[in-house]
């Protein structure tokens, strides 16, 4: 049966879709694991543990696996991730010493990724923010990033996340992260919807997923990790986030 055609609330991912994925994460990875191996002093297994870390996260030759942590994966995947790069070349560094020390790190990174940060091209996100909310949609973010770190890099871009109609994201106490379709189902209640008035906006697999798993629509961006064969779940797929504007008028007006 066709679904619903009237949407009532746009939901998009942030990194790949609103900013620039790679200028911003692959650069502050590569600045991490820089500095944690200066702190253990292992400059002399550099190479290995790059190798071992980047394979972990599933970037290869700076091309990042729609399919791999980086792709899909909470903070704590990636950090996951990031120690298992590590531990063979550490004498007695317990996952939460070194946990310590990644926050430690990551936190100053943090302090300068405003700077980092960069819209995806094609358009302005907080303009484009600001014509759907004029034009009645209930917008917001679902990010598998951390809340601090989503509020971070949401406000490099001029968008102040408290100050959204919804930001969902991968720490939440009583919410699974993307794709489990729990936070469509928050959505949902919170907002009085069908889960066909939900329109998904995302750049890999895994927003489609969330889509589908929530019966919702599921529409993909090529800005971010995936390859539009990678994304084959999607409803649509249009070039990028601002597009999302002229699909609504023509689709579902």
């Amino acid at each position: 049966m066709e679904k619903n055609r009237k949407i009532k609330a746009v939901a998009f991912d942030k990194d790949g879709t609103l900013l620039d994925f790679h200028f911003l994460w692959v650069n502050l990875l590569e600045a991490l694991v820089g500095q944690l191996i200066q702190k253990f002093e292992l400059d002399s297994d550099a190479g290995d543990i790059r190798a071992k870390v980047f394979g972990n996260i599933g970037i290869k030759d700076g091309v990042i696996d729609p399919l791999g942590v980086y792709g899909k994966g909470t903070e704590r995947d990636i950090f996951n991730a990031i120690y298992s790069g590590f531990k063979s070349h550490m004498n007695n560094c317990s996952p939460q010493e070194f946990g310590g020390l990644v926050k430690l790190h990551t936190t100053d990174l943090l302090a300068d990724m405003t700077s980092r940060v960069r819209a995806v091209e094609g358009g302005d996100v907080v303009e484009l923010f600001g014509r759907l909310k004029d034009a009645g949609y209930i917008v917001g973010v679902v990010t598998n990033d951390s809340y601090k770190t989503g509020k971070v890099s949401l406000a490099g871009l001029g968008l102040d996340a408290d100050g959204l109609d919804f930001f969902y994201t991968g720490n939440m106490k009583n919410l699974q992260p993307k794709p489990s379709p729990q936070i469509i189902e928050d959505m949902m209640a919170r907002f009085n919807l069908e889960a066909s008035e939900i329109m998904v906006v995302g750049d890999t697999p895994c927003d489609m997923d969330f889509a589908k798993n929530g019966n919702s629509w599921a529409v993909g961006v090529l800005t971010g990790v995936a390859t539009e064969k990678d994304l084959s779940k999607a409803d649509f797929i249009v070039k990028n986030a601002y597009a999302v504007e002229e699909l609504l008028n023509e689709r579902f007006s």
